[in-house]
Parts: structure tokens; C-alpha cells; sequence
């Protein structure tokens, strides 16, 4: 199955989704100290910070992606799973900056 998280508006009259992401495998999610009853949801892509109102709401989120993320399918095989960085790194190679560098005279690195 595919379980997502989706971010939403809802002002009463209109909805209107913002961004939505699956949960992976891959993912993960784990209690912060960023403010009261937060926690950071993990993607390969992103990282999603949320609070909750109380205590007992944040451990409720975090059992609840908890077990998404163990009962997801798997996107990928588990002995591919470097697959997943090599096809997030392609789609950020455009914003690589790379350099030709030439070493006139052979010296010791001093290490």
C-alpha cells in the first residue's frame, strides 16, 4: 500500500492542497527539541518540521508514522537501496558546480 502526507489549507470554504509526500521505507520521524511537542518527518527531500498541541497529540503523530513507514511497500529492493540517493542526486546535479584543477608542481600535501 501507499500511504502519503499530504499539507493542507482549509479556511471553511476552500481546500487546497499544498504538497503532498510518500511515505517511504526510507523515511523517518523522530521527536525534536525546535519547540514544545515537536517532531521532524523525513524524506529523502525534504525534512518536515511539525508541533503538535499537547504531548499525548505529538506521540500519537509519531506512533501513527511510525507504523506508516514500517507498513508502506517498498518503492525499491532493499539490496537497491542506494538507487533512492543516486535518483535524488540526479534530480539536483543541475545545481552542481564543478571545477577543473590542474597541479603545475608536484609538492608534498603535508599531511
Amino acid at each position: 500500500k501507499t500511504l502519503y502526507i499530504i499539507l493542507s489549507i482549509d479556511d471553511g470554504d476552500h481546500f487546497k492542497i499544498l504538497e503532498e509526500y510518500t511515505i517511504r521505507p526510507d523515511c523517518s520521524v523522530k521527536r525534536t527539541n525546535l519547540k514544545p511537542n515537536s517532531f521532524q518527518f523525513v524524506t529523502v527531500s525534504k525534512i518536515l518540521h511539525f508541533a503538535a498541541e499537547s504531548e499525548e497529540l505529538c506521540d500519537f503523530w509519531l506512533t501513527a508514522l511510525h507504523e506508516g513507514i514500517r507498513d508502506c511497500s517498498p518503492s525499491i529492493e532493499p539490496d537497491n537501496s542506494s538507487e533512492v540517493l543516486y535518483r535524488e542526486s540526479l534530480t539536483k546535479i543541475s545545481h552542481d558546480v564543478y571545477y577543473d584543477v590542474t597541479f603545475t608542481e608536484k609538492k608534498p600535501m603535508g599531511m
